[in-house]
């Protein structure tokens, strides 16, 4: 029933894709291939936090035991860190492999080339979303994307010609539109949640604690030690910012999706991009730029 439906749309009427048509989507899977890699690292700086401070109270024990202890309890929080919560993980990783396969289906390699890269991209992002659906609270993201990108590329052989590349193009789009919404959804959901929020809390007096603690034992410490307290308070400032600049993209990453789609259906040439795609790249580089900001600060 699902490929009958799928081959339904192939069969819609479509005009060849044009230049500017490939190069719009081209340009909008690579922002979106690099904005996913943002919301997971916000957890990554987090626990980058936490183990810089977490140093600084282990530091203040004289006692070696005392000392092994905390540098132990440190080892186990980063490794936690290191592991972010699986349905978080799940979310990122589906957006980015739906990137990765429509940058695959824009590009103008033959199908020859592209076969079996269609192939191994369809079944790992129809296996992604499969696990996606079954993480326990996620919204439910329609099955069947996976499907029909592989489904194309055993529909033409040879030079992928443009007039059949814009029916599978368009199909494709159209039906991830509502596995980008739900995506999207659970990443606001999760950038926005009580529990990160209060991660990020905890970590800014978790660090006041610290060093409170250190400065209490550590009498006379080193001048560097006062520059660290500074750039931490700093960084952890920065995660807020980044924190909020995140949610705003990922909000604009659905609108300008649904815009690309929309602007692929009524077969525009996309000279001009709309201004919904603008800013979303936009925002793009803004995170980015941030991130690196925030990464550099240590």
């Amino acid at each position: 029933m699902l490929f009958s439906f799928m081959f339904l749309l192939f069969a819609a009427g479509c005009m060849t894709i044009s230049r500017q048509q490939r190069s719009a989507v081209q340009q909008f899977a690579g922002k979106t291939a690099e904005f996913t890699a943002i919301p997971e690292s916000i957890m990554s700086e987090l626990g980058e936090i936490r183990q810089a401070r977490g140093l600084y109270y282990a530091s203040s024990f004289s006692d070696p035991v005392l000392h092994i202890n905390e540098l132990d309890n440190i080892a186990g929080e980063k490794f936690a860190d290191d592991n972010v919560p699986g349905k978080i993980k799940m979310t990122f990783k589906v957006l980015e492999n739906y990137a990765l396969a429509l940058e695959q289906l824009s590009s103008d390699k033959t199908m020859k080339t592209l076969s079996d890269d269609y192939k191994k991209i369809g079944e790992d992002l129809e296996d992604l979303v499969g696990q996606f659906n079954e993480i326990n609270g996620t919204s439910h993201a329609p099955a069947g994307i996976g499907s029909l990108l592989s489904l194309s590329a055993d529909k033409v052989t040879g030079t992928l010609l443009a007039r059949k590349q814009c029916k599978k193009l368009k199909a494709f789009v159209s039906k991830a539109d509502t596995l980008v919404s739900v995506v999207c959804s659970e990443m606001v959901r999760f950038l926005d949640s009580d529990g990160l929020k209060t991660l990020i809390r905890s970590e800014e007096t978790g660090l006041t604690e610290s060093f409170r603690f250190y400065f209490t034992k550590r009498p006379s410490p080193a001048i560097e030690s006062d520059r660290d307290y500074i750039a931490l308070k700093k960084r952890i400032e920065s995660v807020k910012i980044l924190r909020t600049k995140t949610i705003r993209t990922t909000q604009q990453l659905r609108i300008a999706h649904k815009k690309l789609l929309t602007e692929l259906n009524m077969n525009h040439n996309l000279n001009e991009l709309s201004e919904e795609l603008i800013q979303y790249y936009k925002d793009v580089e803004e995170i980015r730029k941030s991130f690196r900001q925030v990464s550099g600060q240590l």
